[in-house]
């Protein structure tokens, strides 16, 4: 549905999904995903960060893994065109959807959104401890 330019952090929708969200009443779904490139833009932030020596609220060995992502992407179809489970498997995927997941669950309590069939149980942990977070951070 979308992509995040690492470069400049410009977040490209693709007008077809957007469209056929649109249509099939599905409007949350765009939502999920523009907030999940969102939120890679929050991690080359973070990274550009931690490389000039700036002291940040990730954990320092989280943002290496996603320079060395960045540096060694693994695109999200393979070279097929099929399915790239490997692409999943990244942390600053993991990340990036858990993080836009709970966020989207906040908001609306019930949803049914896309999560890759490759997330299991570490996934639903860290929705869960967004989830905490975010129920903290009302109080």
């Amino acid at each position: 549905m979308g992509t995040c330019d690492r470069n400049n952090n410009v977040i490209h929708l693709n007008i077809f999904s957007v469209k056929k969200a649109y249509e099939d009443n599905n409007l949350m779904d765009v939502e999920y995903f523009i907030i999940h490139e969102a939120r890679h833009i929050f991690q080359h932030n973070k990274i550009k960060e931690h490389k000039v020596g700036i002291n940040n609220c990730v954990d320092p060995n989280l943002i290496e893994k996603w320079i060395y992502e960045g540096e060694h992407y693994i695109k999200s179809l393979d070279e097929n065109g099929n399915e790239n489970p490997k692409y999943f498997e990244q942390d600053s995927e993991l990340d990036a959807y858990a993080f836009s997941y709970a966020l989207m669950k906040y908001k609306y309590k019930d949803v049914d959104l896309y999560v890759p069939k490759y997330y299991g149980e570490e996934f639903y942990n860290i929705v869960n401890e967004w989830l905490e977070h975010f129920k903290n951070y009302d109080e």
